[in-house]
């Protein structure tokens, strides 16, 4: 696929978020774990918060060892904190603390 329709498909997805909020988590909640990866890695940070904090919580988890330690980053540090708490109780304590190594001491306060 050519950069002009990656950004085309890019700037879409972004639309159809903003737009179209409840049909488009709808639809996202749907897609492959793959898939889900490379949507939410191509977004403005402030949609991937977005995306996040709309996930299934089962899915989120699951995604949690899978993101890039970027977009987890952002996440972790700037996702809606009782919907991360959900995600984190579902991983395994060694997870769960290393996630929790990531952000702040505040942070991590909020999260258990």
């Amino acid at each position: 696929m050519s950069a002009n329709a990656q950004y085309v498909i890019d700037a879409l997805n972004h639309s159809f978020i903003q737009d179209h909020p409840a049909s488009a988590f709808q639809a996202i909640n749907q897609l492959s774990e793959a898939d889900l990866i490379d949507m939410i890695s191509r977004q403005p940070k402030q949609d991937q918060i977005r995306i996040w904090n709309d996930l299934d919580v089962d899915l989120a988890a699951s995604l949690t060892t899978k993101l890039s330690d970027q977009v987890l980053l952002i996440v972790i540090n700037e996702g809606d904190p009782v919907h991360t708490s959900r995600v984190l109780v579902r991983l395994s304590q060694s997870q769960r603390d290393q996630i929790l190594g990531l952000v702040d001491s505040a942070r991590q306060r909020e999260l258990i």
